[in-house]
């Protein structure tokens, strides 16, 4: 994989050859351990779920740790997928409760 992140020479950054300290915090570690749980699930709960949205938006938060896409742009782009995706999660909810 040419380019920046955890699979390359460059491991830092879009387009910097020097790895930031934001990058290589424990945060962003933990951050990455917790998307790979919450991916697992998500991945249990697609048998029951039709929409696969979730699981676009976790391959995304992967993107930031493992190739690097550390770009104010594509931050923006994820959080706000994020966002519709718990929106539709609270739709799901709504749509699977039983109503008497």
């Amino acid at each position: 994989m040419e380019g920046s992140g955890l699979f390359s020479g460059r491991a830092s950054g879009i387009f910097a050859d020097v790895p930031s300290a934001r990058e290589n915090s424990v945060s962003l570690k933990l951050t990455f351990l917790l998307t790979v749980i919450l991916f697992v699930f998500e991945l249990i709960l697609m048998f029951h779920k039709d929409h696969f949205y979730n699981a676009l938006v976790y391959i995304s938060i992967f993107a930031i740790v493992l190739l690097g896409y550390f770009d104010k742009f594509y931050m923006k782009f994820v959080m706000v997928n994020l966002a519709i995706s718990i929106v539709l999660d609270f739709v799901w909810i709504l749509a699977q409760a039983s109503v008497r």
